[in-house]
């Protein structure tokens, strides 16, 4: 769980946030931070700490950079990298949302003033980063006198610009434009209270909601368990999170530990989200060293390969993260993801734009690199391949791959193609292999 510095991978993706893959950048924009993105997790030494900020903390804490430009999207980012998930520190960082640039924007806080309050912030601020809905057994955690209250604490922020900021954006407080009132808040409960500022409202719910801790608890359980079924489970991790006021990892060090989680049942329980599964093959067959491009922008038909996911990476579908992706039937998310990572890995029938990696182009040296040895049979290369996926198939599963790998269609039917041939003969016969991985179900769950 320690968070190891790596100021190189930090320093060679942020080289990307121009959108270019030379040394340093003038300027930020909306593919240079999906570029970004995409360089850290592939050279990072903390992949648990990455994967969490990208895959599951900004889909909780959703947030679009299309609410403001990339300038504003980079200090949330990077807010939700180092407080969220390498301190761990989740009520610090809610502390911190409430004046979040890219966030007033994105849920109209800087339209949050006294005699006509915005009540976005303080409705999502419940329902999604800190209660839930509702508690186990079915009872409201708020109510719309509650939203109209907190509406009311977090009025008096704006956001401004200064040139000579490195991103630009910060937020300020306006005193004319708080209401500077009492605000009662969860009203008739014995968690009652009385309220002035956005920070109260945190604090309070943190320190005395009682379905705070349990919201966040079952939060983690779903996205590392799969699902929020075990109340036992569920209720050990919340009196963790509550002992340590909110920050996370004393909780993580406990859910990684458990017996539940390396449960059988819990083995490919999860599917991943759309940029996981691209950025683990890139890890894995060590495509993605320099270049994000090919992961980013190319579906093998020269566009983006997100939209066909479900989920583009900094720019998810609502403030729901990214639902579109999990409400898409699993056919479809298999053979739009199967394309577009086909395509990264052997360049598909277009040409790549822009600067795109060399790699793309499967030299004879990247080809041959993908097989263990010179003389690997074509069983031997399958075998290869999985165990750097870290991937376990049927045996029905491979034998389908391998019986495609060395056959081919000809006018008078099938015939034999003996392994590995000629590069061009390698590169197709590779090309079918792949084909057929990512179209598994098991590459597409998190294991």
């Amino acid at each position: 769980m320690t968070f190891r510095e790596d100021s190189y991978a930090e320093r060679r993706a942020r080289n990307w946030l121009d959108g270019r893959p030379d040394e340093g950048y003038s300027t930020i924009n909306i593919s240079g931070l999906r570029y970004y993105a995409h360089a850290l997790l592939a050279r990072t030494q903390n992949q648990f700490h990455e994967r969490f900020m990208w895959f599951v903390l900004h889909d909780r804490l959703a947030t679009s950079s299309d609410a403001g430009n990339a300038r504003m999207s980079m200090p949330h980012l990077l807010k939700l990298r180092e407080i969220g998930a390498r301190d761990l520190d989740y009520r610090t960082l809610l502390l911190e949302m409430g004046e979040d640039p890219l966030m007033m924007q994105w849920l109209n806080l800087v339209d949050n003033t006294v005699g006509s309050p915005n009540q976005n912030y303080a409705r999502e601020l419940m329902e999604l980063f800190t209660l839930d809905t509702a508690d186990s057994n079915g009872n409201p955690n708020y109510t719309l006198d509650d939203i109209r209250e907190i509406g009311r604490a977090f009025t008096g922020w704006q956001v401004g610009s200064n040139t000579s900021l490195e991103f630009r954006y910060y937020s300020y407080f306006t005193p004319a434009r708080f209401d500077p009132g009492t605000k009662t808040i969860f009203a008739g409960t014995s968690w009652q209270a009385q309220v002035v500022t956005g920070r109260d409202v945190v604090n309070h719910i943190f320190d005395h909601h009682p379905n705070a801790a349990p919201s966040l608890a079952k939060w983690l359980a779903r996205e590392y368990f799969g699902n929020d079924s075990n109340g036992a489970v569920i209720s050990e991790l919340a009196s963790i999170i509550y002992g340590s006021d909110f920050n996370l990892r004393a909780a993580f060090e406990r859910l990684l530990s458990s017996q539940y989680f390396y449960a059988p049942e819990r083995r490919l329980a999860i599917i991943k989200h759309p940029s996981l599964r691209q950025v683990h093959l890139a890890r894995a067959i060590n495509v993605l060293i320099g270049d994000p491009e090919n992961v980013v922008n190319y579906d093998g038909n020269g566009g983006d390969p997100y939209r066909s996911l479900g989920c583009v990476l900094t720019d998810p579908d609502s403030v729901f993260g990214c639902d579109r992706a999990l409400e898409m039937p699993l056919g479809s998310r298999i053979l739009n993801s199967a394309v577009s990572l086909r395509s990264m890995i052997t360049g598909g029938d277009s040409v790549l734009t822009g600067y795109a990696w060399s790699e793309m182009n499967m030299g004879l040296v990247n080809l041959r690199s993908f097989l263990p040895s010179p003389t690997a049979t074509a069983a031997e290369t399958l075998d290869h391949l999985l165990a750097t996926l870290a991937l376990e198939l049927t045996p029905q599963q491979r034998d389908l791959i391998l019986t495609f790998a060395q056959t081919r269609r000809t006018a008078s039917g099938t015939i034999s193609d003996p392994w590995p041939g000629n590069d061009a003969a390698l590169l197709d016969k590779l090309t079918r292999m792949f084909h057929f991985i990512t179209l598994t179900p098991q590459f597409f769950q998190v294991h």
